[in-house]
């Protein structure tokens, strides 16, 4: 049986903590874009999104890697990541690479190369579609696959380990790389497209922000708008929060409608740009509220990435017993 077209990934639920019990591997959460590699009957090379949209145009360099050294008849399941020279990973560089042209792809291609770190292999010429067969049985065909791959080439293994201890380390020094966290998977487990059978948790720690606005209802916010001041001096949204916990609802409330209506001089617009919500292509509206209150939330990853947490805080508490002047600059962690 052969694969006809590209698949809805495997895909991965959230957790706390590593489980304990079955038999799992454990593997970096790479901070990049999921990719489907297809290698055709002839060699061709295509590349796919986790929603299954062409990407082969953009990444010149990584098509031409895995021409190199994948057999025809392969479907490799990845993520294409870009090392900085600090050997950190860099997602805008992914994120600029899809607003360029072709020729304009090719020149920036040759300035900042992207890798594709390969984690699973779904079909091979030899063998079929390996969907069915669990996790162990495919890791060994992937390994014997890219085992003549040099590790200074654009198509790398990802690193696994079944230990525990190893895994736990991981977690607590990946991400200083900034590798997000761990992906926890059942040995045993088939590829399931599209089905949440894997497991990951993130790397977060806690620090204190400015809430500037919130979205929803004041009585039951949908999320808060949270911001930092800058070295320059100009308080900016550097993210928003998954809806806060029930059982702050009630001060929060309080706290909002204290801070409302917004002061004729925030700084911030009367609504955000699309790019401050998944899938979003319109203004998003919200309510601004006076910037004095401080909240204290978890993100992912210590380390300061630009301007911006790209993916939702965790409110944890409000910190009635802080003020702006207490929140760290820019997006520091202290």
């Amino acid at each position: 049986m052969r694969i006809r077209g590209p698949v809805a990934p495997m895909l991965a639920a959230m957790v706390e903590e590593i489980p304990a019990g079955e038999a799992l591997a454990f593997e970096p959460k790479w901070d990049g874009f999921r990719v489907q590699v297809w290698v055709d009957a002839e060699g061709g090379v295509e590349l796919y999104s986790r929603t299954r949209t062409r990407l082969t145009g953009f990444f010149p360099e990584t098509v031409a890697a895995v021409g190199r050294h994948v057999p025809a008849g392969t479907v490799l399941d990845g993520e294409l990541v870009h090392w900085s020279p600090a050997g950190r990973l860099d997602f805008e560089v992914l994120r600029q690479r899809l607003n360029l042209g072709p020729r304009r792809a090719a020149e920036h291609a040759r300035r900042h190369p992207v890798t594709v770190a390969v984690f699973d292999v779904l079909e091979t010429a030899d063998e079929g579609d390996l969907r069915g067969r669990p996790l162990a049985e495919r890791r060994a065909v992937l390994e014997r696959l890219l085992a003549g791959v040099p590790g200074t080439d654009l198509v790398v293994l990802t690193p696994q380990t079944t230990d525990r201890g190893e895994a736990e380390l991981w977690l607590e020094v990946l991400p200083a790389q900034g590798i997000e966290g761990l992906v926890i998977k059942p040995l045993a487990g088939a590829y399931r497209s599209g089905a949440r059978g894997w497991m990951k948790i993130k790397h977060r720690r806690e620090t204190p922000v400015i809430v500037g606005g919130y979205t929803g209802p004041v009585t039951a916010p949908t999320g808060l708008v949270i911001g930092r001041y800058f070295d320059d001096g100009v308080l900016r949204v550097v993210g928003r929060t998954s809806a806060p916990p029930a059982d702050l609802r009630d001060e929060l409330r309080a706290e909002l409608e204290a801070r409302s209506p917004a002061p004729p001089d925030h700084p911030w617009p009367e609504l955000l740009s699309p790019g401050w919500g998944p899938g979003r292509r319109a203004p998003i509206p919200y309510e601004r509220v006076e910037p004095t209150l401080v909240a204290q939330v978890s993100v992912d990853i210590a380390e300061d990435r630009g301007r911006r947490w790209r993916h939702a805080a965790r409110l944890l508490e409000l910190r009635t017993d802080l003020t702006p002047a207490d929140v760290p600059t820019g997006l520091r962690i202290e």
